[in-house]
């Protein structure tokens, strides 16, 4: 998959290239200029490009709002489905509900086959692919993010 540099000068040679034949065509933009996105691009600007103390402490500090929220979210998630599965399993001693393990068993044994599958195909899109040059294009972004990640997250 090429960069976003290789993308950016595909689409310039092609406007060029239109503009050179007179050819009518329409520009559509993505999203809009006033979006959140818009704000922070004209804050940030494009932080691939930036230096590398830059890169590494804009890293260090959305891996700490990140690693915190999911510490926080994650907390709340696991309280409430412990509780919910305490709930179904008083319910299920007291006789309100009814479970045929029989037919749980072979629900798990379809998904577990169908998440074998899905597996497969990703590792097929090569996501990790794309993740490790992302990682090694951007190493002092990336290893910002990490470590802020972590120190959030045990925040």
């Amino acid at each position: 998959m090429p960069g976003l540099s290789e993308t950016v000068q595909e689409v310039t040679d092609f406007v060029k290239e239109k503009i050179e034949e007179n050819e009518d065509f329409i520009i559509i933009e993505s999203e809009p200029e006033g979006g959140i996105n818009g704000v922070m691009q004209k804050v940030m600007g494009d932080i691939t490009t930036a230096s590398a103390g830059r890169q590494a402490a804009v890293g260090g500090v959305t891996g700490c709002v990140a690693g915190y929220l999911t510490n926080r979210v994650g907390r709340a998630i696991g309280l409430s489905l412990a509780g919910t599965f305490i709930l179904f399993q008083i319910a299920q001693h007291k006789g309100y509900v009814k479970v045929n393990w029989t037919q749980v068993k072979r629900a798990l044994t379809k998904a577990k086959a169908d998440a074998r599958i899905n597996e497969l195909k990703l590792r097929q899109a090569s996501f990790t692919g794309k993740v490790r040059n992302f990682i090694e294009d951007n190493f002092f972004l990336s290893t910002g993010f990490m470590g802020g990640f972590a120190v959030g997250f045990f925040f």
